[in-house]
């Protein structure tokens, strides 16, 4: 018998607010949680393991990366890259992966 989670994704900045209903019905088999934005109440219910993932798309970063580049076209005639620009985005959790001979925490220290 194959065996199922319950999960909920998330994919706006308020999971925190799911996990403040699931509190408050107080629901005994929490359900996996994945979510975006590490907002300070994100960040509280990650670190109480009611969430169990959060990618945290570095907005401030990708905000000034746009400037910066809006500001080199404008400003200093400098051609725009062909094709995609990708940016880095963080992945926290609060499970330790296995990765073959070492185990990594995702994330930094929260």
């Amino acid at each position: 018998m194959k065996q199922t989670y319950d999960i909920i994704v998330n994919v706006s900045y308020g999971v925190h607010i799911i996990c403040q209903v699931i509190d408050d019905l107080k629901w005994k088999d929490s359900p996996y949680i994945f979510g975006f934005d590490l907002l300070p109440e994100n960040k509280k219910y990650l670190k109480m393991r009611k969430i169990f993932y959060i990618v945290d798309q570095c907005a401030y970063l990708q905000g000034k990366e746009t400037i910066n580049y809006i500001c080199e076209y404008f400003i200093y005639n400098k051609s725009l890259s062909k094709g995609n620009v990708f940016l880095p985005i963080s992945i926290y959790s609060v499970i330790i992966l296995k990765v073959p001979k070492k185990i990594i925490r995702m994330g930094i220290a929260i």
